[in-house]
């Protein structure tokens, strides 16, 4: 629910003003119907922004996508015709979380999953910039000086943490999840969580990881109930 709205001068908040572009974070991306026709810049460059440039590519509709690095980076999807996830979802409930301290720590960005975003690239109905710094009205211009008009913004830039109803004295990551082991915080014994990065496993933030978790949880909780 809490989304990461970056600042890049000149950009409203989501309000309309005149002249300037209709601003959506991509928890509220309406769907490519209703900004058919308009053109669209996506700030962002992992897996929100490459599934929307490539909806709005299938559909006819040319995007740019402003990324912070020079090359939007992908994750295999198959691997010997399987579904890669066929193979990392068992691996990562069993793998130790200090193989991935970074994303258990800070959390980076999922990287996409190429589902004809090259493709249309080459099309030219995709295309990637660096990072947009300024707007003017409806005007982008980016770091390397280059400059265009957009109807339309999509902020794929990602969520963060928010939890103001636990206390502040409870151990946070640098992402601003809480801190567990083995689904219990390390600062407030006692205090479970299912559903955080790394709880338990590196797993445990997924939905295949929650239900390894769960049961895992209850138990415990049931134990100390039993004491």
């Amino acid at each position: 629910d809490h989304r990461v709205w970056p600042r890049i001068e000149g950009l409203t908040d989501g309000a309309r003003k005149q002249d300037s572009p209709r601003v959506f974070h991509s928890r509220d991306w309406p769907g490519h119907a209703a900004v058919a026709g308009k053109k669209i810049l996506i700030v962002g460059g992992a897996s929100s922004a490459i599934a929307i440039a490539e909806q709005c590519a299938k559909a006819g509709t040319q995007v740019t996508v402003s990324s912070r690095r020079e090359q939007v980076k992908f994750s295999w999807a198959k691997v010997l015709g399987v579904d890669l996830r066929r193979w990392t979802y068992p691996l990562t409930r069993h793998l130790p979380r200090w193989l991935f301290g970074e994303r258990c720590g800070s959390r980076p960005a999922f990287t996409g999953t190429d589902n004809g975003f090259r493709k249309y690239r080459k099309q030219g109905l995709v295309e990637v910039q660096g990072p947009v710094v300024k707007f003017n009205g409806r005007q982008a211009s980016f770091a390397d000086g280059w400059t265009a008009r957009y109807d339309v913004v999509v902020l794929a830039t990602g969520f963060r943490f928010h939890m103001p109803f636990l206390p502040e004295e409870i151990e946070r990551a640098s992402g601003g999840q809480p801190l567990a082991d083995d689904g219990q915080s390390r600062s407030w014994p006692g205090l479970f969580f299912v559903g955080i990065p790394c709880s338990r496993t590196v797993a445990s933030e997924f939905l295949h990881g929650m239900a390894a978790d769960a049961p895992k949880v209850a138990a415990q909780i049931r134990a100390r109930l039993r004491v």
